[in-house]
């Protein structure tokens, strides 16, 4: 999995029908690696690249021939879903009932690890205290006791 990946100058490229495409992605230090998008993979055939995504999931695999040498270079992520970009911020909604405030929020279809972070200024600083939350596949949800003084709270994934 890659996380924060900027996809440059290959923003709203359409991911070739019949041939391979292979891109290269950053992250925000500058760090690139290659995608890999297979004309087999019909799912990922004819979608449009979007400019960034939260996360991107695939096989990470090595593209080098048998004889080269050294054998540390041409890694590459092959994605065979587009669903596996995932562009969608984490929307996180929060409720109040009998003292106790219940943050929730759609999960990811992928065994990610959640934080809930909380800071009494919006600007923070934020720290952890609630950490390796999993939902796969659910509805993520975290309750605490409500609290007199104001909070402001946050939950992170990658």
């Amino acid at each position: 999995m890659l996380t924060n990946v900027y996809f440059g100058t290959n923003a709203g490229l359409v991911i070739s029908t019949n041939a391979n495409t292979a891109i290269t992605v950053s992250n925000a230090a500058g760090e690139t690696l290659t995608i890999l998008f297979s004309s087999q993979d019909l799912d990922t055939a004819g979608q449009v690249l979007p400019d960034f995504a939260y996360s991107v999931v695939g096989v990470l695999n090595q593209n080098l021939g048998n004889a080269a040498t050294p054998r540390n270079s041409a890694y590459q992520v092959e994605v065979s879903r587009f669903s596996d970009i995932v562009t969608n911020p984490l929307v996180i909604s929060s409720a109040l009932d009998s003292g106790t405030n219940t943050l929730s929020w759609d999960a990811a279809p992928y065994s990610y690890a959640y934080s809930a972070y909380s800071a009494s200024n919006v600007t923070g600083p934020y720290v952890a205290f609630k950490t390796n939350l999993h939902f796969t596949n659910t509805v993520g949800s975290y309750s605490e006791s409500a609290t007199a003084t104001q909070k402001f709270l946050r939950i992170s994934t990658p």
